[in-house]
């Protein structure tokens, strides 16, 4: 059986999760067992509770769930003490930030981490469902019209 662990982000004001609820169902279908560090959804409007109810097991045992995970998902790149921890042949995704140099490449090598960085998926329409930067910008624009909406609502 193939592990999947959902990371909490940590960053300030990081208020995604790399998965919601709702979509959880997908993996259980394909045999991928998953599991959600405690917390993750909060920031997004999901709790502990909304993860065990669609079968998710939710840990707060980081460093064990990391260490038996085949696949690790996260929105933001993860700290070097959450990439030491993987077990090699780990499969990391996410907005990894990749640069030629940067350090983590190393540590991805040495540990043969898989690391998918999701903003370089091609923007093309065979890709287009898996594009964050543009679901991202999508979205951020209609935020953008709800929040002018608001604060000048004559002109609504």
């Amino acid at each position: 059986m193939i592990n999947l662990f959902v990371l909490k982000e940590t960053q300030e004001n990081e208020k995604r999760v790399a998965l919601v609820p709702d979509e959880i169902k997908k993996y259980l279908d394909l045999g991928i067992k998953v599991f959600v560090e405690k917390d993750a959804g909060i920031k997004s409007g999901y709790s502990n509770e909304d993860y065990k109810k669609e079968n998710a097991l939710v840990s707060e045992n980081v460093k064990k769930s990391i260490k038996d995970s085949d696949i690790v998902i996260k929105i933001q790149k993860p700290e070097k003490k959450i990439l030491n921890e993987m077990k090699n042949g780990t499969i990391l995704m996410g907005l990894l930030s990749p640069k030629k140099g940067s350090p983590e490449n190393s540590l991805y090598n040495k540990k043969k981490i898989s690391a998918f960085a999701l903003e370089n998926i091609p923007r093309i329409t065979r890709a287009q469902d898996k594009d964050v930067l543009s679901s991202q910008s999508n979205l951020a624009g209609y935020k953008a019209v709800l929040d002018a909406a608001h604060e000048y609502s004559k002109s609504f």
